[in-house]
């Protein structure tokens, strides 16, 4: 009871019109009234998520381990703090398949509040975060939940304003991507620098098909660097 959400005053003054506003004495309250405190406070929070999402993907929530599809987020202005508010119940999504969060000006905060949901997320083939503000804070929170998706297959971060520091953090969490296809990181600041060390990523990534490289800042040298990473099947996309 010591992690009482902001809502719970208000609550407990709605059904107790003569509690006094100190919360001192709240856990008192709290073990009388839990099932009815519970169920307001439910209500008021997929009444928040609903505002941030909509109702048709706040019902697949809802689901939980149950629904196992794709969950289509993008271009919903989540932000960071909608980031928050929307980890309490994707924590419980771990039969997901597909994920989209992009066009939602996510930054490092919300990849902070998204990197612990994710980890957990272990059947998650598909993560589009495409066209956000993760930048190279972002990745560094971000690294902690990709090295636990050992299923992930296609990773799109495009536009992110990804550069050298952000690619040292992204190869510490490729490097257990072992199942990875797809990575999208057109339209960054990805130097030749970044290159070096999204190499040491890619070495382990026997199945990788395709990165997508363009529009960022790559030279001949980017390109060596990339190579000795890379296998022979490997499309590399730099245009």
């Amino acid at each position: 009871m010591n992690n009482i959400c902001d809502d719970l005053q208000d609550i407990i003054l709605d059904y107790i019109p003569n509690y006094p506003k100190y919360l001192s004495n709240c856990q008192l309250v709290c073990k009388r009234w839990k099932h009815v405190l519970q169920d307001k406070l439910d209500t008021v929070y997929w009444n928040k998520v609903e505002g941030i999402i909509g109702e048709i993907e706040t019902d697949k929530l809802k689901q939980g381990t149950k629904f196992e599809g794709l969950l289509d987020l993008d271009d919903y202005n989540i932000g960071d703090e909608g980031c928050r508010h929307l980890t309490k119940c994707l924590k419980d999504m771990k039969g997901l398949k597909r994920l989209h969060l992009s066009d939602n000006n996510i930054g490092a905060d919300g990849c902070y509040h998204l990197a612990p949901v994710l980890a957990e997320m272990k059947g998650l083939e598909e993560l589009w975060l495409g066209r956000n503000n993760i930048g190279e804070e972002g990745c560094r929170h971000l690294v902690k939940g990709l090295v636990e998706m050992k299923g992930l297959k296609y990773l799109h971060l495009v536009r992110n304003k990804i550069g050298k520091e952000g690619c040292r953090h992204l190869a510490k969490g490729l490097m257990g991507l072992k199942g990875l296809k797809w990575l999208g990181l057109c339209g960054n600041n990805i130097d030749d620098d970044g290159c070096r060390y999204l190499a040491k990523g890619l070495v382990e990534m026997k199945v990788l098909e395709t990165l997508d490289l363009s529009s960022n800042i790559v030279s001949y040298k980017g390109c060596r660097y990339l190579d000795e990473g890379f296998n022979r099947f490997t499309c590399m996309i730099l245009t």
